[in-house]
This record gives structure tokens, sequence and C-alpha cells, in this order.
């Protein structure tokens, strides 16, 4: 990383009774290895006390945030304006009610991922069964429709409960991961019971496989403290261990690991000045044990890793395709970690926020978002040069304009607000690769989907200008882009860079 630069800009974008604020407060640059990077901040502030800290999930062109007592906001984004919808408390199966009031700020939903293909979706969070001193962790699965939650039903809970005034119910973990097929993988901390790690009768510190066809949540893997990233990519699964003193661990986990916490570790217990010579009671030996199998990747000195993700594959991906990205609260970085035969081969730090960075997702454009604690959106992009080989076309500034409002009222819905597809294909980078002019034109003037050929000629036209110059297509002399192109118009292939 050598620069990075944020400049202030403050300004509320949006807020009435019924929606949260939302502030665009600042923008910035930085260098990385092979991009320059542009990123953004947004700071949400919830219209209730609860605020929105808590983790948040891509659904479609939304954005779903949870925060760490079950409330629900869904923020719409067209450009860098945004607007949230007025929070609602997410239903919870009988006496499982969400617990978020003890031990700071970190008690509550600890994990929560979407499946719009399917319709379902799932929360961690810490639950009292009674007792007002007994905490467990649940894992509850949801009907999804829209960013609409319901008919919640449990599919796992940690036993014993544990006291929050004795352990350390913050190591819970509660991330997830999907394969493709549907089958889910959650993480639960050992609640600080570090030797429960180790026990195969005991439900803390283990890596949990779901079938939703079977039904079975079954053990995958043992020995973790805090898992609190996990990601599935290229046929693995990738787990960031948020390890002790001095050190933590990315872990690429197969059926039957023992991932070694306590016994196995590149740091040492915070309290171990207090154990005994016992490594069970010491939670601490350096390096590596016959017992379990080496981390793919360490940071000594630690950074304290949270939430991962797989930046995607395929040529409009460019250098990052199938890396790992990881954010830290402690080193406060997005770091890219390349992997090769299974191993860590070096990890990048792409920039350095200065906020505890706690949860990841990456859209279908490539595009980065961060929850930082709490009640930060961070963006980073890669600010990819316009490619000097994009054929001219004639549009103006104003008819620009007037198609990306079109674009906004008309298409946004499906095909998101950055043009980075939603429930519809992208319409930029790899999604035009099989598009000329007049292709695309006749496209447009066939949307939108539950209106088609409703627009006006120049309302489509405008739309097509603006869609061309967003996939970097310099104005040509000659005006407007025409609502009948001719045919040596027509018949330019549109190109595949992303320029606004």
């Amino acid at each position: 990383m050598k620069r990075l630069i944020f400049a202030a800009i403050i300004f509320v974008i949006a807020f009435t009774s019924a929606t949260a604020q939302v502030i665009l407060y600042d923008i910035g640059t930085a260098d990385s290895q092979y991009y320059s990077l542009s990123i953004k901040r947004w700071k949400l502030i919830d219209i209730r006390d609860d605020g929105v800290s808590g983790p948040f999930s891509l659904v479609g062109s939304k954005y779903v945030f949870i925060n760490r007592c079950g409330l629900q906001t869904v923020g719409s984004r067209v450009g860098d304006s945004f607007t949230m919808a007025k929070g609602v408390q997410v239903p919870t199966p009988p006496g499982k009610s969400i617990a978020c009031d003890f031990q700071g700020s970190l008690g509550g939903v600890k994990g929560f991922l979407t499946d719009p293909a399917r319709g379902v979706a799932y929360l961690a969070y810490h639950f009292r069964p009674g007792s007002p001193d007994c905490v467990k962790l649940a894992v509850v699965r949801y009907t999804l429709s829209g960013e609409t939650l319901s008919a919640p039903k449990t599919l796992f809970e940690t036993d014993p409960c544990y006291s929050e005034h004795i352990a350390a119910l913050t190591q819970a973990g509660g991330s997830f991961a999907m394969k493709p097929d549907g089958v889910l993988y959650f993480g639960v901390g050992d609640f600080g019971g570090m030797v429960n790690a180790q026990m195969d009768d005991q439900a803390y510190g283990k890596i949990y496989r779901y079938d939703p066809r079977s039904g079975e949540v079954a053990v995958l893997a043992k020995g973790v403290r805090n898992p609190q990233g996990l990601s599935w990519a290229g046929g693995s699964l990738y787990e960031s261990e948020h390890g002790p003193k001095g050190g933590d661990e990315i872990n690429i986990v197969h059926e039957g690991d023992n991932l070694g916490w306590p016994v196995d570790s590149l740091g040492a217990a915070y309290n171990r000045d207090i154990y005994g010579d016992d490594p069970l009671d010491a939670g601490f030996i350096w390096g590596h044990s016959t017992i379990s199998k080496s981390p793919a990747f360490a940071y000594v000195p630690s950074i304290a890793p949270t939430g991962i993700a797989a930046y995607p594959t395929g040529s409009q991906f460019g250098k990052w395709g199938g890396d790992l990205l990881v954010v830290a609260i402690g080193a406060r970085t997005l770091n890219r970690v390349r992997f090769e035969d299974g191993r860590g081969i070096y990890s990048e730090p792409l920039i350095n926020t200065g906020e505890r960075l706690r949860f990841i997702q990456i859209a279908r454009d490539g595009a980065i978002y961060i929850k930082a604690d709490p009640d930060l959106l961070i963006e980073v992009r890669r600010a990819l040069p316009p490619k000097a080989t994009a054929p001219a076309v004639p549009y103006t500034a104003a008819q620009v304009e007037f198609g990306k409002r079109a674009y906004s009222d008309n298409c946004a819905g499906c095909h998101g607000g950055r043009l980075e597809g939603a429930s519809a294909r992208t319409l930029t980078g790899g999604g035009m690769s099989s598009f000329t002019v007049q292709g695309l034109h006749n496209k447009v003037q066939s949307m939108p989907l539950t209106a088609p050929h409703s627009l006006p000629v120049e309302t489509s036209a405008a739309i097509t200008a603006y869609l061309l110059k967003f996939n970097c297509h310099p104005p040509a002399p000659g005006g407007a882009f025409p609502v009948d192109p001719s045919a040596q118009l027509g018949a330019i292939t549109v190109s595949k860079s992303t320029c606004s």
C-alpha cells in the first residue's frame, strides 16, 4: 500500500420520518500492488437508538443490515445516494429472543447470510434459554422473500449454557459460508472455555456443516477459538481464526480436521500467567504438534482478523481473481491474501481505514463492501483506467444525465444502481460481451420487463447513451445518440470496460 488519501465530504443523503439518515462523509484513493483503489465511506444512522451495529448482506440491489439486537434495516442505493427503510425487529423462534445486553457491545447477533436464489437466510445470535445468567448461541433458518425474514426455525443451539459473568461469550464465532449446492457451514467459538474445543462431547470450538436436503447438522472440524470468518471458494472452505495473544490463522478446513486450539497455537492465552504447566490450561504450545494441521497462513503479530471473502474469478476481475480478502479489527486493514497449492504465500494490506472492520461482502461486479464498528459502510473499488480502444459514439452530456435518471427509475431495480446486476444481468464489463450498439439499443427498447416497449423512444436512446458512457465509449461529434442508429453505428461492439 503506497498511499491513502481521504477527502472529507460531509452531507446528508436522505432523511425522512420513515427512513434512516445516511451520510457520505469521505472519499479517498489508495495504491495497491496491481490497482489504484477508490474508497467511499458512509455513516449509517438508524432512526432508533439501537443503531446499525452488526452484520449485513447484499440481497439483489439492496443492502440488508441487522444490528446486534436484531433490528433489520434495508438500504437502497442509486449512485452515491442511499435511502434506508424504517427498521423492523427480526422474528425469532419461541423462547429464543436475541440477547444483546451483556459484555459490552459484542453480544447478540454474530452472523448473517442470505441465499436469495433458494429463498432462505441464516442468523447466528446469543439467547437466554430461561435463566437470566445463562447464555447460548443459536443458528436459525428463515424464509427469505425479497428482504423479508419470516418463519424462523432453530437448526442448532450450543449446550450447555454459559454464565455471562465467567465466560468470554463474545468468543462465539457465528460466521457463515455456503457451497454452491446450498450446504451451509458455520463456526462456533469456545466461549472462553478453551478445553471444550478439543472435547468431542462439547458443542463449542467447532466448525459445523448443515445439509438442507437431509436436515443434518454435523461437526466438520474441531479445535477453533473464535471463527469470525468463513468463505467457500474454489472447492475449499476458508476460516479466519481470531487467535489469542500473538498470532492469528487462516485455515483451509476439511472434514475431520483438528485445527489445534488450545494445545497447538502460534499465540498465548491472554491470562496465561494464572495457569499452570498443563498445556490444556495454558492454551499454548509454540509451533506445531502431531495432533493438528498447520494453518494455511498465519499473522504474527496478530491483526485480529474478522470477516473474509474470496474475490470472484474471471477475466473481468483481473489479477485479484480467487484471492482471499481479510478484514481486521486490530490492524484495521483490508488485506488480500494469495494462496497457491493450499498455502498462503503473501498478504498485502490494501488499505488502512483507521476503523474496526468486522464484516465483508463482495458484489457481483467486484465491488467490496465492509461493515465497520459500529455504523460505517465502506466501499472499495478497483479504479481501472478506461480502455483507449473503445470507439467514440454520439451522445451529449444532457442526454446522458437524462438517461441516468431514467435508468434509475426503470432499470436499477433489476440491474443494480451501478449496473452491477441484481435479479438481472450486469450491464458493465463482461456482462456486455455479447452486445453491439444496435443490439444494446434494441434490448433497452424492449424494457422494462414489467412493461415491455413502454418507454418513449427518446428515453430509450438516453438510457443507451448512459450505458455506453458508463462502459467507456467517449462522445463523438454529431450531437445526441439517435433514436434510430445507422448501420455503421449499430455495428460497433460495446466495450467491456467500466469508466463511471
